[in-house]
């Protein structure tokens, strides 16, 4: 849909929230416009590029049986608990339930311009907010899905230093290119003889390391090989480290989406922000992956609120995935068990270019 002059509209009849999103916008470099009803909202609802719904707002939308659209962000707030503001957003076909101020920066990203949405392979960036998370075993699992339903993939390892991902499919032995023989090229590259160029099994392309050389990494050929790989793939999948540097900022800028997998811990959340900050400056979504157990006993919805993102699904760790990892059976464990159950719904959610649709979170047991 054509978004009139990328207009948000925030229905709204508390002033607070009315003063606090308009200052939101502004900070965004973004216009909207302000209804104090749904009855008044109907005359923008289906121009405006994003629908922000205060509380009172979005149960009545409910009522109004307005029709549905894409881009609605239901706010909760003392009038309405975060499990009723779920419920009332699959009602009315919201994208995501955020709080204020939690939720401020990636409401500011959200409001803020966006890139137009390549209309061919999609990129989405895996990665963790510390070391052993299961960031990798997730990203290879997505992409053994992501072949297991049809879809033409490439999984990329984006982490120098992680021992290669060609290790936990079992794959060390595939001939053809990793990044040490694509060193040196500045691109652009034919797609299609990067395609043939790739290992690859069973449908599945994968790009990594060659564990004999100190590859550099060149942020320039990273986003040549990703723009060469949307041509050619439906789905790209880019296993990316948690430490900053160059090369990372610049694949995350050339991903449409980026998936962040915490561990249930308060040293785990407080670090993921960080990480969270940097992904959302590039990428035009952020979600959360959340492992437990909790140690401490925290709750999903006050790790949502303390990061300030939507939560996409929740993950217990299995010491069957780290076995298949460390002997190169990820290829037999991904057509089996819940994690495959969750991939499926993650790539069910990729596929739309639209910010992702609200809802409970998928999770594994």
């Amino acid at each position: 849909m054509d978004h009139h002059e990328g207009r948000a509209l925030f229905v709204t009849n508390d002033e607070s929230i009315a003063v606090e999103l308009a200052r939101l916008a502004a900070a965004a470099g973004a216009r909207a416009w302000r209804s104090y009803d749904i009855v008044s909202a109907r005359e923008y609802w289906t121009d405006a590029s994003t629908v922000v719904l205060a509380p009172e707002a979005a149960a009545d939308c409910e009522r109004q049986k307005l029709p549905r659209r894409d881009n609605v962000i239901v706010l909760t707030g003392p009038a309405l608990e975060a499990e009723r503001a779920w419920s009332l957003a699959a009602a009315i076909g919201a994208d995501q339930v955020i709080n204020l101020p939690d939720a401020a920066t990636w409401l500011t990203q959200r409001l803020g311009p966006r890139r137009v949405e390549s209309t061919q392979g999609r990129a989405v960036i895996i990665s963790g907010a510390r070391g052993g998370v299961g960031a990798s075993v997730l990203a290879a699992t997505l992409g053994l899905r992501a072949t297991a339903n049809g879809r033409a993939t490439l999984l990329v390892d984006g982490d120098r230093r992680g021992g290669g991902l060609d290790l936990a499919l079992g794959w060390e032995n595939l001939e053809g290119l990793r990044w040490n023989d694509l060193a040196g090229s500045a691109g652009p590259f034919d797609p299609q003889r990067l395609k043939t160029s790739l290992p690859s099994h069973n449908g599945l392309a994968l790009l990594s390391y060659d564990r004999h050389h100190d590859t550099r990494s060149d942020p320039d050929l990273a986003v040549a090989v990703i723009a060469a790989a949307r041509q050619v793939y439906d789905q790209i999948i880019i296993d990316l480290p948690r430490y900053c540097d160059d090369w990372i900022d610049q694949i995350a800028h050339a991903g449409d989406s980026a998936i962040l997998v915490i561990p249930s811990e308060v040293r785990a959340v407080t670090a993921s922000r960080q990480v969270i900050a940097r992904y959302a400056r590039h990428c035009s979504r952020v979600e959360l992956v959340l492992r437990g157990p909790s140690p401490g006993r925290l709750r999903a919805r006050d790790i949502q609120k303390a990061t300030g993102l939507p939560l996409t699904a929740q993950i217990r760790t299995d010491p069957r995935l780290a076995s298949a990892a460390e002997t190169g059976a990820m290829a037999a464990r991904s057509r089996r068990g819940n994690l495959a159950a969750v991939c499926d719904t993650l790539l069910n959610r990729l596929s739309v270019a639209a910010p992702a649709t609200g809802g409970m979170p998928a999770e594994v047991r």
